[in-house]
């Protein structure tokens, strides 16, 4: 009910159609010969498929990532953005800054936007470069 005021307050007039602003706003299906609205899934199955959506990675999917990384740069890790050698991170101490080029995984397609914790969704990047990065895909 709350979806129809909102959708009739939107279009701005009666005399516009508000039903396609409704089939545009929710995914209409039929149960009962009756019309039944459902908001459209946030996340895309493709991206759903293979891992769980939203998770973070676990330490043994953060070790694939990185060994994958190391395997195609010599043996050392890499930021996939900048190119920059990185380091191992060590435990954060109250009032030191980590080295910019500290390893980070970091998910392609971001946890906020569906993103998987499977391996195959993360990559290496800089301290720098996951801060600037933020929730974008990169």
């Amino acid at each position: 009910m709350i979806l129809l005021l909102s959708l009739l307050l939107l279009t701005g007039s009666p005399g516009v159609a508000w039903s396609s602003a409704l089939q545009q706003a929710a995914h209409v299906n039929k149960v009962g010969g009756l019309p039944w609205y459902e908001a459209p899934q946030a996340t895309p199955p493709e991206v759903v498929a293979g891992g769980r959506p939203g998770g973070r990675f676990t330490q043994k999917k953060k070790a694939l990532v990185k060994q994958d990384n190391a395997s195609r740069n010599e043996g050392k890790t890499q930021c996939e953005s900048c190119g920059l050698e990185t380091v191992s991170a060590e435990q954060h101490k109250k009032g030191v800054t980590p080295p910019k080029n500290e390893t980070h995984v970091d998910h392609v397609v971001p946890r906020a936007k569906g993103g998987t914790n499977d391996p195959e969704n993360g990559q290496v990047l800089c301290r720098e470069c996951n801060i600037k990065k933020g929730d974008n895909e990169q």
